[in-house]
């Protein structure tokens, strides 16, 4: 079986508790998207690059529309 990538829309504290459990403890799952409009004003900008996150926007239709989710 493959990889299943997923994209999450919202990276706030709760956002972020799912993309850590989803990183940590699902196998073969792979977060490649991710959408907050807070992005740039709550730092998680900086938190998804550093979890090697590259789909990253303020708008949440850019995840949905993500040809790689």
């Amino acid at each position: 079986m493959g990889i299943l990538k997923i994209g999450v829309v919202g990276c706030g504290r709760i956002g972020k508790l799912h993309i850590n459990n989803l990183i940590n403890s699902v196998p073969g799952v792979q977060v490649v998207a991710a959408a907050d409009p807070m992005l740039d004003k709550s730092g998680a900008r900086e938190w998804l690059a550093e979890r090697k996150i590259t789909g990253v926007s303020t708008d949440f239709m850019d995840v949905i529309n993500n040809p790689e989710v």
